[in-house]
């Protein structure tokens, strides 16, 4: 429960109860005569229930949502990116792996699958779709720069980072059954409360974060930096990397639509 316990705490007292996590419905399911005197003075309108069950549905990310959104495991996202598994770190892979079990806990919409690269000129494109494209675009890239040109680039950091950068597009967007069809395998969608006033690539840095992922600064600056809303440019190679792969393949999805390509570049002001 993160509460630091007086040494000389009693077994039947809430800071001995405290003390143990593994215990920590003890407080509200079957309190003691301290615990009881606590839980009068909790704040309004929490229930009598557990606290893991308060922490989940105080979850900005959960707030009006019907289910618990999209059932996968572990092999399930590995299934949807095989080259997760080239990321050599252990820690970092599982991590990346962790990210996306808990956004398909947080989300509305029933597969990842269905959902759409964006609302707009590539909505036929579906998000798994679009991150297969820039994995695959930038480690062609890095090919390159390192038979041609003799550049290192850190592969773990740039496959972590195209697998996440569009971590929060589930969240962004729900499914929306009476919008206009999107023209591919994507469903019609519109946006969220949280689409519409967090800007995106915020969530993905939260989340990188709070797992303290290996090389988290660098990893959160290449999620950062692959959006031009963040209005920040890339300062190593691999956001570069990051960068063009994520707008090289968006140009895809809308030359498929039948629409003008970006050509994305930064334009000195």
């Amino acid at each position: 429960m993160g509460v630091n316990s007086p040494p000389n705490a009693k077994p039947d007292s809430i800071f001995y109860k405290l003390r143990k996590p593994t215990r920590s419905f003890d407080l509200i399911g079957s309190p003691s005569r301290n615990a009881a005197r606590c839980c009068r003075r909790r704040p309004p309108g929490l229930k009598s229930t557990s606290i893991r069950r308060e922490s989940f549905t105080d979850n900005p990310m959960r707030q009006g949502a019907k289910r618990m959104s999209i059932q996968i495991d572990a092999d399930g996202i590995r299934q949807l990116f095989p080259e997760v598994d080239q990321i050599q770190d252990q820690r970092l892979r599982d991590g990346v792996v962790e990210i996306w079990l808990e956004v398909a806990a947080e989300t509305a919409w029933e597969r990842f699958e269905d959902i759409p690269k964006n609302l707009t000129l590539e909505k036929h494109m579906t998000l798994t779709g679009h991150i297969q494209g820039v994995i695959r675009m930038a480690l062609a890239m890095a090919d390159i720069a390192e038979d041609l040109h003799g550049i290192a680039v850190d592969r773990d950091l740039l496959i972590a980072s195209c697998l996440l950068h569009d971590i929060s597009k589930p969240l962004e967007c729900e499914a929306d059954p009476g919008g206009p069809p999107g023209g591919g395998s994507a469903l019609p969608a519109k946006k969220t409360e949280f689409g519409e006033k967090i800007q995106h690539g915020v969530y993905g840095a939260h989340k990188i974060w709070e797992k303290n992922l290996p090389k988290a600064t660098e990893l959160v600056h290449l999620v950062i930096t692959h959006t031009r809303a963040s209005n920040t440019r890339s300062a190593s190679y691999e956001a570069s990397l990051l960068f063009y792969a994520d707008w090289g393949d968006s140009d895809a999805g809308i030359v498929m639509g039948g629409g003008k390509p970006f050509g994305a570049r930064w334009v000195e002001g």
